[in-house]
C-alpha cells in the first residue's frame, strides 16, 4: 500500500509500491486520506494532480483510492489492514512535526513493514528508511 497526497512528486513512491508489489507478487493500492471538510477537487491544480494519481497507479498494475476520516493515521491503518497490506510506503514527516507521521502509522501496524522515502536530494538521489 502506497500513501499518497495531491501531489505528483508522490510518483517516487508509487513507482517504489509498484516495484515492492511486482516484487512480492502482490497487489498495488495507492490511498489518498482526507479530512472529511477538505475539498477533493478545489482547485484544478487538484484535480489535475488525482488524475495523475490515478493514471500513476493503475499504469502500474494498481488502483487508486480515496479515503476520508478526521483521523488520517487511523484511516490509513484501517485500510491497510482491510488490504492485507504487508507493507506500507509514505513519505517522511517534515522535521517540524512533534511526532512523525510515520511513528503513528507504524503504533497502529506494528506488525507490517513501513517503509518511508525522502525527497529527492540534488543528486536526484532518494533515501529509503526501513521500518520508520
Amino acid at each position: 500500500m502506497v500513501c499518497v497526497t495531491r501531489q505528483k512528486t508522490c510518483a517516487r513512491l508509487i513507482e517504489l509500491g509498484a516495484l515492492l508489489a511486482k516484487n512480492r507478487d502482490a497487489g498495488l493500492i495507492v490511498v489518498h486520506a482526507l479530512r472529511k471538510n477538505d475539498s477533493v477537487l478545489g482547485d484544478r491544480n487538484e484535480a489535475e494532480a488525482l488524475e495523475w494519481l490515478f493514471s500513476a497507479a493503475t499504469d502500474n498494475g494498481g488502483e487508486l483510492m480515496v479515503v476520508r476520516s478526521d483521523d488520517v493515521a487511523g484511516a490509513l491503518a484501517t485500510t491497510a489492514q482491510k488490504y492485507g497490506a504487508s507493507v506500507v510506503v509514505m513519505g517522511t514527516t517534515p522535521i517540524t512535526e512533534p511526532v512523525s507521521f510515520s511513528a503513528r502509522i507504524k503504533s497502529m501496524l506494528p506488525d507490517r513493514e513501513i517503509i518511508c522515502v525522502d525527497g529527492e536530494n540534488s543528486a536526484g538521489e532518494l533515501r529509503i528508511t526501513m521500518n520508520c
